[in-house]
């Protein structure tokens, strides 16, 4: 592995792999999805910063491939894209809400749980627990320290367990 710099992840590569976008697509795009949807805090948000960092990845994918997680790539630039989207709606008056409610999902606890976070905790617990990142990948991806990542780990883990048993109390 190479040393390197948290913000060039360019830099970060593997000896070599062949795999395909279109294997690499079908593989990793739901799971792209459900991270960026907690992420990102919308279904509709998931899907379209899933989508735009997918067709990012396309046309750059011959460099992309021999990253050490090109999937961990793809969570930083659709959760990029998501939060600039996000920052220019906070910008404009408030129109009809969004369509992906805690009634939509599987287990409106453990979202409403994971909404309460933090972004930044938010991010480590997508990266670390749905990505399945390790600790090294997601410093790399988040920019930031292993300890940080540690730390918000361990804190969102408490808020989290706090939070659910608050829930299941009322």
């Amino acid at each position: 592995m190479n040393n390197h710099d948290p913000g060039q992840l360019d830099e970060i590569v593997v000896e070599d792999t062949n795999l395909t976008f279109d294997d690499f697509y079908r593989s990793t795009y739901p799971g792209l999805v459900r991270a960026l949807v907690v992420g990102l805090g919308s279904y509709e948000r998931g899907v379209d910063a899933a989508d735009e960092a997918m067709t990012r990845a396309y046309p750059k994918w011959t460099e992309i491939r021999h990253y050490d997680n090109p999937e961990g790539w793809c969570f930083r630039v659709g959760l990029n894209y998501g939060r600039s989207i996000l920052r220019r709606i906070g910008r404009r008056p408030k129109i009809a809400g969004d369509t992906w409610t805690e009634s939509n999902v599987p287990n409106p606890e453990l979202w409403s749980a994971l909404q309460s976070l933090d972004r930044d905790l938010r991010d480590v617990v997508v990266c670390r627990l749905l990505l399945e990142l390790s600790v090294r990948e997601t410093a790399t991806h988040l920019r930031i320290s292993e300890g940080t990542i540690k730390s918000r780990l361990h804190r969102a883990r408490e808020q989290l367990k706090n939070e659910l048993t608050r829930n299941s109390h009322d």
